[in-house]
């Protein structure tokens, strides 16, 4: 395999003393801070300790690498220890990148927020039911009655669309699973999806409705409304053959509530 680039300057962002030290000693200009911050600098990779890191980084879709560290369910991490082999196995080629989506949200026309795992358009009222109408791109996928829907990226379905039932889709497939939570029918609907537009729309006006993107609150919305969920763009993360710590699979998930 070719040599990558060589490393100069690598961003940090999830502040961990360990993580940092071993960049210094590995003879890196580690800049450290907030992802903004971090990516001002222009780093020439991405270190993201921990999912939320990780997340808060992926959203602004970067063009350098991220190299996640610790237990990021959904993609493949290293472990504080295997930092500066990581970041050595980047340089010398060794190492590969994987592609994730970043998911647009909009209410009413006005952008609402950002997804990495998935976006979910839900009755804010615990076992409440509400009623939507789907589509991805012109096709529409039907009409149903549920507590609410989860639209997830490939690595969303190993979180709390895993929970719902949502098939595991492979990184790269450029596709998402469109998974109902609680349907009230005899036969439960499931769709994958190309990943480029869904739209949810609100068809019943009795309930609240609440959107989240990775389990984050970002809009209401009530009948008649339309959630449109669009790919923005995307980031990579680095593969590091034998130094996973989470290889895409975790058992801290996202809590929905």
């Amino acid at each position: 395999m070719d040599e990558g680039p060589p490393l100069e300057t690598v961003g940090l962002v999830g502040g961990d003393t360990r993580v940092a030290t071993a960049v210094r000693d590995a003879e890196w200009r580690p800049v450290e801070g907030a992802p903004a911050t971090v990516l001002a600098a222009d780093p020439d990779a991405v270190l993201a300790v921990g999912q939320s890191a990780l997340l808060a980084l992926g959203r602004r879709c970067p063009t350098p690498p991220i190299l996640a560290v610790g237990e990021c369910p959904g993609f493949a991490s290293v472990s504080d220890r295997a930092v500066a082999t990581a970041l050595e196995a980047l340089v010398a080629g060794d190492a590969t990148t994987r592609t994730h989506p970043v998911l647009d949200v909009t209410v009413r026309d006005e952008r609402a927020g950002r997804a990495c795992l998935d976006v979910t358009v839900e009755a804010a009222e615990v076992g409440r039911i509400s009623a939507f109408a789907l589509a991805a791109g012109d096709r529409s996928l039907g009409s149903l009655r549920a507590d609410g829907v989860v639209v997830a990226t490939p690595a969303g379905t190993q979180g709390y669309a895993a929970r719902l039932g949502a098939p595991t889709v492979a990184p790269g497939t450029g596709v998402l699973a469109v998974e109902p939570i609680s349907q009230f029918a005899t036969v439960r609907n499931r769709w994958i999806t190309a990943d480029e537009s869904v739209t949810v729309s609100v068809t019943r006006d009795e309930v609240p409705v609440q959107v989240l993107a990775d389990d984050r609150e970002v809009a209401e919305a009530a009948a008649e409304d339309v959630v449109s969920i669009a790919r923005a763009g995307g980031f990579e993360t680095v593969v590091v053959s034998g130094a996973s710590a989470s290889p895409g699979r975790g058992d801290a998930e996202l809590e929905k509530h």
